[in-house]
């Protein structure tokens, strides 16, 4: 039943996006370019997901050979399309792969955990391509100090976002997050009833960062091809 909604959700997004651009631009652009170019310009897009699958996958830990790379794929694909077609700041997908991991054999608590882990990876991996652009775009401009300002301060807004969540994830993003919302007076039942979840989530995750560092740093060449 849950398939079939998906299913008529997206074929009713895909349907809205056609209405609102137009068929007949659609057709010419794709006549245009031919669809051998259309492929090619597509091309770049696939090796990028199918990397920061492979990198995903590493998170995964044991559970990696019992989903298999092309299963990742496809379930990367998926969160990404509601990551980028629905206005959920670009996390509504998350959720979705760890609901997916989960008909695989991958309980809740692991899959949300290597979501997690996986996100982070690769935001860490970007803001690392970043600055070492930013640091060969010094080198080529040479003298120019507002470009320098500008470039030192949005690379070091990032780092310390990065380094804040990160640091969150270390003191337990779930009962974090839920002791955010109690101090503030708010109780959710449904988040109330999965606190030892969320302790078990906490805890997966702050064993991805002391216990698998290996695993933490391996992804990183996979991720940084997005930036």
């Amino acid at each position: 039943m849950l398939k079939l909604i998906f299913l008529i959700v997206g074929l009713a997004a895909l349907v809205g996006i056609v209405l609102h651009i137009g068929l007949e631009p659609i057709l010419q652009t794709v006549s245009q370019l031919g669809l051998l170019h259309l492929g090619l310009i597509l091309l770049p897009m696939i090796v990028v997901y199918g990397l920061e699958a492979l990198g995903w996958q590493l998170t995964l830990g044991s559970h990696a050979r019992k989903v298999g790379f092309m299963r990742v794929f496809a379930i990367r694909m998926a969160g990404e399309t509601v990551n980028v077609t629905t206005p959920t700041a670009y996390v509504g997908g998350e959720p979705l792969k760890a609901y997916l991991l989960k008909r695989y054999g991958v309980p809740m608590v692991d899959g949300l955990a290597s979501v997690i882990t996986a996100k982070t990876t690769m935001t860490l991996a970007q803001v690392l391509f970043i600055l070492l652009g930013l640091a060969l775009a010094f080198w080529i401009i040479g003298d120019a100090g507002h470009y320098w300002v500008a470039m030192l301060v949005s690379g070091g807004v990032l780092a310390f976002g990065v380094g804040l969540f990160v640091l969150l994830q270390r003191h337990g993003i779930g009962m974090g997050c839920l002791g955010i919302l109690r101090a503030c007076g708010i109780r959710l039942a449904f988040l109330d009833k999965r606190e030892p979840q969320l302790r078990e989530l906490d805890g997966t995750i702050r064993g991805f960062y002391s216990q698998r560092q290996q695993t933490f740093y391996a992804p990183w060449p996979f991720f940084s091809w997005r930036g």
